[in-house]
């Protein structure tokens, strides 16, 4: 889901223009301050040394909480001017050298946009600290001017057979190398960030995802470098795929994209296990109860009752295992849907986290359709993958039997989202569509503003039945987004010799 906004680059406006520093961090250092100060004067009783020392110490947190009140950063027409306690230093957009974010913003979840640094030559500004509100402004604003010119300037280089290392990741001419994976620019569906790292997803192929590490110093530029070299190369041919247990075309699904095999080894070992404990514990109990032993035919037939039913469970979660993604719909081997047949879609992301660090992403999808349910899911990127497989040739089947609906009966509802010809409404909420002015994912939920200076003015969950068909259903009804204006740059005067 792709933000969309009335405008690509949008003018700041004075009150995000600048940003001073966040109250809560301020007060934090003057908390600092004051405290250090309190143990100075404790100890400067009992030793003049130790008071002069903590007194020292709680100069350089009252200056740094001075220094950190003073500061402000300001976003010019081709500049950003950063003021602090002993005056002003500016960085003008034509000399950023590098943009990066703050690893630890990165993994705590703060915008990305906030988090953001540009350095130069001689200087850096950074987002950090700053108030949410204009450092997110900033941030974005001054990466919308910047970044397409790094992106230029790389993508030439590439172009022109140089490569460019990006964490352990080797960028080319053509396409991404990590290891023994290899992605070409032409085979790139997404480039997506979570906490371990840039992932990269392969068009189809869910077994060759890429994760760059978070430490890469380029990552912002990442994004937009990818999508300028997969435009620059935009032609391939689908790799053969090869699925155990599935045919490569079926007759009603078309043509195998991408699937995970069904884990036969283990239905036969599970079904074979199962079968031969039923049997013997029948035989066993039978021959305890010809004998007149009821308490070892009961405790024989409990014990193989377990065995069996354990290994049935076995066998059924080996059976499950297996999907496969076809051009036209999705199988199981036990049932099938055609996506043109499906009447709902169900995907959850859920990040874990175990004592505060990061451990991996959930994956669940539904597909649902009036006789048939299949699920999947995994806590790998190949999962999420699949996913992406799916919700491609889905969502769009899915958003135009919505758009004809709301043209036919003038109303469509989706997991609670309310949708008519002009109008979006969530439980008693609603808003124009002539109203909206931008719309985001964030967190899990797709945000709709009718004001940029204020809060989202509705909301509804991405992880709700037809939650995503509902986010690109908002986006089809919009319109596509506003063209950027382009960027007119200003000559440079040559210096005059004398």
């Amino acid at each position: 889901m792709q933000p969309h906004s009335s405008a690509a680059i949008p003018q700041l406006e004075p009150a995000l223009a600048e940003a001073g520093i966040a109250p809560g961090v301020l007060a934090a250092w003057a908390v600092m301050a004051i405290a250090v100060a309190g143990l100075s004067a404790l100890a400067f009783q009992g030793s003049v040394v130790g008071g002069i020392v903590v007194a020292l110490i709680a100069g350089a947190f009252t200056l740094r909480a001075l220094v950190m009140f003073r500061r402000r950063v300001r976003a010019t027409s081709d500049a950003l001017v950063v003021r602090g306690l002993f005056g002003e230093r500016q960085l003008r957009y034509r000399d950023v050298e590098r943009v990066q974010f703050d690893v630890a913003a990165q993994q705590t979840g703060l915008d990305f946009n906030r988090s953001m640094s540009f350095r130069g030559d001689k200087t850096s500004v950074s987002m950090r600290w700053l108030k949410p509100g204009p450092a997110t402004a900033i941030g974005r604003h001054v990466a919308d001017i910047v970044v397409p010119r790094l992106i230029e300037s790389v993508s030439r280089d590439l172009i022109a057979g140089k490569t460019l290392k990006v964490g352990k990741a080797e960028l080319s001419r053509t396409g991404l190398k990590l290891k023994i994976k290899e992605i070409g620019w032409h085979e790139i569906d997404r480039i997506d960030r979570s906490p371990v790292g840039l992932r990269v997803f392969p068009v189809d192929r869910p077994g060759d995802v890429i994760t760059i590490a978070i430490t890469a110093a380029q990552a912002p530029l990442l994004f937009g470098l990818v999508d300028a070299m997969t435009e620059r190369t935009r032609a391939g041919v689908r790799r053969p795929v090869d699925v155990e247990g599935f045919a490569a075309r079926d007759a009603k699904l078309g043509q195998l994209v991408c699937g995970r095999p069904r884990r036969r080894q283990r239905e036969k070992v599970a079904s074979g296990v199962a079968l031969v404990s039923a049997s013997a514990t029948a035989a066993v109990v039978g021959l305890a109860l010809f004998n007149g032993d009821v308490d070892l035919a009961g405790a024989i037939g409990i014990g193989g009752g377990v065995v069996a039913a354990v290994s049935g469970l076995v066998w059924i979660s080996a059976r499950k295992y297996g999907v496969a993604v076809y051009d036209n719909g999705i199988t199981d081997g036990r049932q099938s849907i055609v996506f043109a047949d499906a009447t709902g879609f169900r995907r959850t992301l859920v990040d874990q986290y175990v004592n505060g660090a990061y451990s991996g992403r959930i994956t669940s999808v539904v597909v649902t359709s009036a006789k048939a349910k299949i699920s999947f899911g995994g806590n790998d990127d190949e999962a999420e993958a699949m996913s992406d497989v799916v919700m491609k040739r889905l969502v769009p089947v899915l958003v135009v039997k919505m758009l004809k609906r709301i043209e036919d009966t003038g109303v469509a509802d989706l997991g609670g989202v309310t949708f008519t010809r002009d109008s979006i409404r969530v439980k008693k909420k609603s808003v124009r569509l002539a109203d909206i002015v931008h719309i985001e994912a964030q967190a899990g939920f797709l945000h709709l503003w009718t004001d940029v200076k204020n809060k989202s003015a509705l909301s509804f969950s991405l992880a709700d039945n037809n939650g995503w068909v509902a986010a690109e259903l908002v986006s089809a009804l919009l319109g596509p987004p506003a063209a950027p204006a382009e960027a007119v740059e200003e000559p440079v005067a040559e210096p005059v010799s004398a």
